[in-house]
């Protein structure tokens, strides 16, 4: 079964929906996040199938995704930490 298509949420429906709900801002905008990665990985899943069109398991392609995201993270999160303490060794 394919993939249902993605229906953005700008952050005006978002601040919409947070004031009925009463939900802090910091939750909202972790929502709003969680939005757009789902576009950006349908995006990247519908350019991935169109270049190999005989892969269409969606749950495989997530995961390849996934896993570069969470490196991109690590290694993000390493550079600040040997830049925090580059400074405060000055």
């Amino acid at each position: 079964m394919p993939d249902q298509p993605h229906d953005p949420v700008t952050k005006e429906k978002a601040e919409a929906f947070d004031r009925l709900l009463g939900k802090p801002r910091t939750e909202a905008e972790v929502d709003i996040r969680s939005d757009e990665l789902s576009k950006e990985f349908t995006e990247h899943r519908d350019e991935f199938i169109k270049q190999h069109p005989t892969a269409t398991d969606s749950t495989i392609i997530f995961q390849a995704w996934a896993m570069q995201k969470i490196a991109g993270l690590q290694l993000q999160a390493e550079k600040n930490f040997l830049r925090i303490r580059e400074l405060e060794s000055r």
